[in-house]
Parts: C-alpha cells; structure tokens; sequence
C-alpha cells in the first residue's frame, strides 16, 4: 500500500512520504485510480484476504489520506473494473467481485459521495469484463478487451458519459410582429445544466436557407420590421467553455404576421404619401451624442430637420436600406447611397418597425413610378 511518483523531466522515482498519522488504505491490486484536480481517487481492488468496496482520497498537497464516506447505490466490491472522471463525476465500469464480471454502469458525486447507476443504450449487448483497457476523451470513453468467464475478449466500445444530458426546446410567443418570442429551454441533466448558445435566424419567403440574425443571441427575440412575412428559428447547443457538449437543437416557427393596428397605421401613411417622425439623429457610437430632429418620408426623398434646419436630405437611390439591429431594438440605420449612412434611434421599437416599413414602402413606389 506504499505510493511512489515519477518525475517525468528526469525520469526519476521516488517514494511519497505521507504526512505522519495519516490513515493509509490497505494493500490491494487491481484497483483504479483517478486524478481530479490535486487529489487521487482510489476504489476498490483486491487484497489478500477479499474484494474490496471502499473509497479513499490522497490530497497531494496536504500528503494524507482520508476515506469517502459513501452513500447512494455503492457498486459493491470489485477489482479489475474501469474508472474515469468527467466534470465533477467520478465513473466506474465492470469489474470482477471474486465470483462474476459485470458490465454496469455506476457514477459517483465527487463533492457529496453519492452513487448512482446509470443505465445506457452504449451498454446494452457488451459483455460482463474486467482487466479491459480504457481511454477518455472529452466525454467519450473507449474500451477494448479484458477477461470475461468466457475468456479473454478482443471487442472494442465506444460510450458517451453524457447522454444522460437531455434538451427539449420550445419557442413561446408569436405569431404577429409586436410579440416577444421566447425559447423556453428544460435540460435534465445529472450535473448542473450547462450554459446554452443560442443563435436567431430568418428564412424570407420563396428561399429554402436560414440567414443568421446578427446579434440575436439572448432567450429572447423581439421581430423587427425585416422579420414580417419570414420564419424565424433558433439554435441552441449546450457548451462549457466555449465548447459544444452535444447537438445542436434548431426549431422553427411559422411566418411571422404584422401586427394588425402597425399594418393600419402603414398603410394610412402610405396612402398619405407623407409621414413625420421624432426621432434622434445620433453623432456616433455613443447613444447620448445625438440631436433631436424630425423625420420626414414622401414618395419623392428623406429629409432630416433639425427645428428650420435640413440636416440630411436626398431621393430615393436603387441602393436605399433601411439597416436594423437585434442588438440596439431602438436604433436603425438609413443607408441613402454607398456612401452616406444615416443612424438614428426613436422611443419605441414600434416606432422603428413603423419607420422602417413606411420607409420602405415610399421607396418600393418611388422605383415604381420611376419604371413607369
């Protein structure tokens, strides 16, 4: 039951010297060992005498030992079984208790010392073992051989310890353009759920691709003037640490409807061929650099007044957009021509989804009217 480490620079060993009084664990063979951290989790094994069940924790800094106090549906004894650790578990595979080989499945809390049995489809059909080989990567373990009553075995398993990690996904919310879609996320997992990436995309009329909104990353989703007539759909892949745990879950919605009182007010403008707006003409970046002005929209141009003063001002060119945010829900973008871009907020999103689709209507017949 002594402890020896290598020092992998000069290839040297050396015996541990645990701290004086420390309880050592009895001698075994046929055990595991696993690192989480600075600390060695040792199960199981054989001694002289019997197949052993107990737990025991080597603390490389504090050099001493101490045993896990278990609880839960403890795996009984073995020796010859296979361990892994995968965040904050401790699991453990097959094994021999003296009389059988297993094939189970156990996984062990490292921070209340709590087991379970886990049950998965990767298990079904391989056979009881002990003595095989193993190796983790990331969340998937791979297992070759060992001895079963049979003999020795040559097979080789692939098991992936997250399974066990279940997401289902709804979107709440629509279908007309003044409602807030909401992904509602339930994630059963044996370890705190993990944080979740999400990703917002449109897929327009007569066009089979999603394009992915920029910005739209939040639970949340308020449509803007560009989603009216679209299918929305999001993405969400659970991660930890920037890293995908599994698939990605997509869902989709139906097309997204005007707002019924947004679609009266449009097409009153419309009919007017002129509309006035408040809004903020912003200086830059900064949301509080900007000047209070109005906003006039005809079917001839755009103007942009500042009290008696025409700030912007031009007619409507075949590259006129109007340019919106998911990010910044209060801010637009007027792209007059290649060259001048004109950014402005208003109050309301309301507002923004009204200018917008104004803006792009005098537009539509202006270049109409211009073919005629």
């Amino acid at each position: 039951n002594d402890m020896y480490v290598l020092d992998a620079d000069r290839m040297v060993w050396s015996k541990v010297r645990e701290r004086e009084g420390t309880l050592r664990p009895q001698t075994r063979a046929a055990h595991t060992t696993c690192l989480a951290g600075r600390k060695l989790f040792v199960f199981g094994g054989m001694s002289r005498a019997e197949t052993l069940s107990d737990l025991f924790i080597f603390d490389m800094d504090k050099r001493e030992w101490t045993p896990g106090k278990q609880r839960g549906n403890n795996p009984g004894k073995r020796s010859g079984h296979t361990a892994a650790i995968v965040g904050k578990h401790m699991y453990l595979l097959g094994g021999y208790d003296g009389r059988r080989a297993y094939n189970d499945l156990y996984r062990l809390d490292m921070e209340t010392f709590l087991w379970d049995e886990i049950k998965l489809e990767d298990l079904v059909g391989m056979r009881a073992r002990s003595g095989n080989a193993s190796a983790l990567c990331g969340h998937r373990w791979y297992l070759h051989g060992g001895w079963s009553s049979a003999g020795f075995l040559d097979d080789f398993h692939s098991i992936d310890l997250l399974p066990q990690m279940e997401m289902k996904m709804d979107i709440q919310g629509g279908p007309y353009s003044s409602s807030v879609y909401q992904v509602a996320i339930t994630i059963t997992a044996g370890e705190a759920p993990p944080p979740v990436a999400v990703q917002w995309y449109r897929r327009r009329e007569h066009n089979q691709n999603y394009e992915r909104i920029s910005g739209a990353t939040t639970m949340q989703y308020i449509p803007t003037a560009d989603d009216i007539s679209t299918s929305l759909a999001v993405s969400c892949v659970p991660c930890k640490d920037d890293k995908p745990l599994g698939p990605t879950y997509f869902q989709t919605t139906e097309p997204v409807l005007i707002d019924q009182e947004l679609g009266k007010l449009v097409r009153g403008l419309i009919v007017n061929t002129h509309a006035e707006f408040k809004v903020k003409l912003m200086g830059g970046e900064d949301e509080a650099d900007f000047e209070r002005c109005k906003m006039i929209l005809t079917l001839e141009h755009i103007k942009v007044k500042r009290k008696s003063r025409t700030r912007v001002k031009d007619s409507y060119r075949p590259e006129f957009k109007v340019l919106l945010s998911a990010s910044k829900p209060n801010m637009l973008v007027l792209q007059l021509n290649h060259k001048v871009k004109v950014p402005i907020a208003v109050e309301h999103t309301y507002e923004r989804d009204l200018l917008t689709l104004v803006a792009r209507g005098f537009w539509a017949m202006n270049r109409e009217r211009q073919k005629w």
